[in-house]
């Protein structure tokens, strides 16, 4: 369990509005291929939806995302 602010949820490839780095998303691919996880899921709440971390995990089916916004 990891509580994270800033999550950087809007930034994708490139910077989005304030979000310059995606550190859930780049934690969750740290932590798959570093730390050997299978599955994790990301459970992102905010008012608005984070849509760079769906964008950047989205092709992968080991890690699920959950945007309650």
């Amino acid at each position: 369990f990891a509580l994270v602010r800033p999550p950087g949820h809007h930034a994708t490839q490139k910077p989005v509005g304030f979000c310059y780095f995606n550190t859930v998303a780049i934690t969750a691919k740290y932590l798959k291929k570093q730390r050997n996880l299978e599955r994790i899921a990301i459970v992102d709440w905010d008012i608005h939806h984070g849509n760079g971390t769906q964008d950047l995990t989205f092709d992968d089916p080991n890690i699920l995302y959950l945007s309650l916004h």
